[in-house]
């Protein structure tokens, strides 16, 4: 009984739409989706995306190294971040372990185009690198 409603569990959470990236094509989805230029060099990629529904949101997280900032922004046609500005909607926050409120150096960018919104934080706490937030979505 208790493994049927585990396994029910897992069938309803999968039919959402929810998925963690396990390749390096769910990477690229994610990238594209989000209109995302990744620089070389960029690591340790966490993405969760949900396409049920009519609207889709995508949520990245990766590493890159500090130099390649401008690359990622301008490849990404990103405006400049400003510092200490969290853009990403409250709820979005707790994905994928994401603890954006205690971050102590950082800073943020947002845009609306073509019915896609983007929201980006760059923590900036380690000079050795930096990781970088996004939350892309349709609506």
């Amino acid at each position: 009984m208790r493994l049927a409603a585990i396994l029910l569990l897992v069938l309803a959470l999968g039919a959402c739409g929810h998925q963690a990236a396990r390749t390096p094509a769910d990477v690229q989805d994610a990238a594209k989706f989000a209109g995302l230029h990744l620089p070389d060099g960029a690591r340790d990629f966490r993405t969760n995306r949900n396409t049920g529904g009519i609207n889709r949101l995508v949520l990245l997280s990766f590493r890159m190294n500090p130099g390649k900032v401008d690359e990622f922004l301008t490849g990404s046609s990103l405006a400049d971040p400003q510092p200490g500005v969290d853009p990403i909607q409250v709820s979005l926050r707790g994905q994928l372990g994401w603890r954006l409120d205690t971050l102590t150096h950082f800073e943020g960018t947002s845009d609306d185009n073509n019915g896609r919104t983007r929201q980006v934080v760059i923590d900036t706490a380690d000079p050795q690198q930096l990781t970088v937030y996004v939350a892309a979505f349709s609506v």
